[in-house]
């Protein structure tokens, strides 16, 4: 693990208010570090309950795994959207956002030359 739980959380804060995604500021922030050995473990587990599907290879699904961050928010309370939860993810070699999705999008993350993040639908 590069990041600390704190930077995850400030990187977080500030894609949140670069794209403009509101979010229950009320709550505690808690990021979730996904670790290569976990990520392994639960490869191995779809793919020997053959989950995996057919166009993915175990190999090739094994190249692509990172280290990252999940940060999960809530909707702002005002939406009154009921279990309608944000989850970012962010890159633990490099601190970058790269994916953020709610159940009813998901896009990528990108950031301009000013430092500003910004969303790109996928």
């Amino acid at each position: 693990m590069i990041y600390k739980k704190q930077e995850i959380v400030d990187i977080a804060i500030k894609t949140m208010k670069d794209i403009g995604w509101g979010y229950n500021s009320n709550l505690e922030i808690e990021p979730i570090f996904k670790s290569i050995d976990e990520q392994l473990e639960n490869l191995k587990k779809i793919e020997e309950a053959g989950f995996l599907p057919k166009e993915i290879k175990y190999e090739q699904a094994v190249k692509n795994i990172k280290p990252y961050w999940i940060v999960g928010f809530d909707f702002e309370e005002e939406s009154q959207i009921e279990n309608n939860h944000i989850f970012l993810e962010i890159s633990d070699l490099n601190g970058e956002p790269f994916f953020i999705k709610h159940k009813q999008s998901g896009m990528k993350i990108q950031k301009n030359n000013e430092g500003k993040y910004f969303t790109i639908l996928e």
